[in-house]
């Protein structure tokens, strides 16, 4: 569109060859005359002449930042606000957006064009003490638009600051207390400790992505005792865990105290007091059923001291067994027998009668492993039967 004052400018222009060319011979005079058709709108190429040429003079009427400016939006002179329409108010006689509306330079705008929208806000590189004082966001009092992960923000203590806005949401890798404003994060990332992390269920290249952890990239929670894992940093912290590599599960380490053999990385979760109150986890290679390690030996054998007797060993002697003197027995002695062999006597016998009799057939049976016979009736004849008996017990060795 061409304003008003281009065109009045060229107009004047065409006059003046116009007055020139009727004091030039006739023949001169027809080709000022066909020069005017090129002089108003300047882009007659078949206007050979002077006058012709002259005339395109009649664009640089045009203002700053009309038909010239290339892709940007025409300029609409205006003596008052209606002339510009609702989205719009004039400003030094020409037409500026008002804010909210879509632009393509600052020139279109009342204040400034950003991202394409005119906006008062300040642009990124400007000082700020509020996130409402920028168009993007306010970080470390200066505008700038959301970071990436592991990009800054600012950490919401409780009062507002820099960051602006307090929100509440829940606490990440040890946070405490409600999380930071977002709006310093591109979505969906969080503000922790004045980084941009990414929450759990998120796609993550690495541990440092992600408010917790990056476990098959995915940020989760760290992990407890079978808790998946990449690497040990996935693993809670001050329980002695560590990532077995070939399980990828979290289990844990030597000298850890356990409950069950799978809890340990090296599946020997092993007595490591008197009375087996407290397990630990020991080396791979340690053996020592009925035994104890104590609690700062990494490992056990069969030279380690014993258990109390009677101290059940959930590694193999436990249930209808316990432990006796480093050996696992059952845990009741059997059915003791004292065999007895009868000697009838001789009522007959003169001058005296020899009675019947008992003997030991030898040493009591029945007892079970780690037990021993203790006699505690000997031999004798059952009255009036060609017998005897004898009782006994089976006691621990």
């Amino acid at each position: 569109m061409r304003s008003t004052a281009g065109i009045v400018a060229g107009l004047l222009v065409v006059g003046l060859f116009a007055n020139c060319g009727g004091n030039d011979s006739n023949t001169s005079g027809p080709k000022a005359g066909s020069a005017n058709a090129g002089g108003e709108g300047g882009d007659n190429t078949g206007a050979t002449s002077a006058g012709g040429t002259t005339s395109t003079a009649g664009k640089t009427g045009m203002p700053a930042g009309g038909e010239a400016g290339m892709g940007a939006t025409p300029v609409v002179a205006c003596a008052k606000d209606a002339d510009c329409g609702a989205a719009a108010r004039c400003v030094k006689s020409v037409c500026k957006k008002n804010d909210g509306e879509a632009c393509s330079a600052t020139a279109d705008c009342q204040n400034a064009c950003i991202d394409k929208v005119c906006s008062s806000k300040g642009p990124d590189g400007a000082a700020c003490t509020a996130d409402d004082d920028c168009a993007h966001t306010c970080i470390d009092n200066v505008c700038a638009p959301p970071s990436d992960v592991g990009g800054d923000c600012d950490v919401d203590l409780g009062a507002g600051g820099a960051g602006g806005n307090a929100s509440s949401g829940t606490a990440g890798a040890g946070g405490e207390g409600s999380l930071p404003p977002v709006r310093d994060c591109k979505a969906p990332l969080q503000c922790f400790a004045g980084k941009c992390l990414t929450p759990d269920g998120e796609a993550c290249t690495d541990n440092v992505d992600c408010l917790n952890t990056c476990v098959a990239n995915v940020c989760q929670p760290k992990g407890g005792v079978d808790g998946a894992c990449d690497d040990t940093p996935d693993c809670t912290s001050g329980s002695k865990l560590v990532c077995d590599p070939t399980k990828h599960k979290c289990k844990l380490d030597v000298l850890a105290q356990c409950q069950t053999n799978v809890q340990c990385q090296s599946n020997r979760c092993l007595c490591s007091n008197p009375d087996c109150t407290i397990r630990e986890c020991k080396t791979a290679d340690s053996i020592c059923q009925c035994r104890y390690s104590p609690p700062d030996a990494p490992s056990c054998d069969n030279s380690s001291p014993t258990l109390n007797l009677k101290t059940a060993d959930p590694n193999g002697c436990n249930g209808a067994t316990f432990c006796s003197a480093g050996n696992c027995i059952a845990n009741t002695g059997g059915a003791c027998t004292e065999p007895c062999t009868f000697h009838p006597g001789n009522p007959t016998a003169m001058p005296n009668p020899i009675p019947d009799s008992c003997t030991s057939a030898g040493a009591p049976v029945g007892c079970n492993g780690g037990y021993h016979g203790n006699v505690t009736s000997q031999c004798a004849v059952i009255k009036g039967q060609q017998a005897c008996t004898a009782t006994c017990q089976c006691d621990i060795n």
